[in-house]
């Protein structure tokens, strides 16, 4: 059983932080966030919203985003307390929502594709 997810995800919770976390486990925020994020293997929609809701608890956290799988989709959850719109960046793979709160559904493709997909429209959204 590989246990370093879990040690990944109580360094998160003990320190409050994903950006301290990541810097004392020797990982990226980023890779941090998608450890939490992997957790479980199946996640229902309202599950996923419930994890981007409490993200946003932790200190320096303004923005989440969690990817999960449920049968054959995957669902997307984000959310924001800054000046990021999730809404724009969800859109870019057929979600919708509003500034705060987002969400979507993606049938026929892997986590590890959504995932770059997601990747790729925030990085879109902040070269604007």
């Amino acid at each position: 059983m590989d246990t370093k997810k879990y040690e990944v995800f109580e360094k998160t919770v003990e320190l409050s932080s994903l950006t301290k976390a990541a810097e004392e486990l020797g990982l990226t925020q980023s890779g941090v966030s998608h450890i939490i994020a992997a957790l479980e293997e199946e996640c229902d929609r309202v599950t996923a919203a419930k994890a981007a809701d409490e993200l946003l608890n932790i200190m320096g956290i303004d923005t989440s985003f969690v990817i999960a799988p449920e049968g054959d989709k995957v669902n997307l959850s984000a959310r924001s307390m800054g000046d990021t719109n999730v809404q724009v960046i969800l859109e870019k793979l057929g979600g919708g929502g509003n500034a705060a709160a987002a969400g979507g559904q993606v049938s026929g493709k892997s986590v590890d594709e959504v995932a770059q997909e997601l990747k790729e429209a925030i990085d879109q959204y902040f070269e604007k």
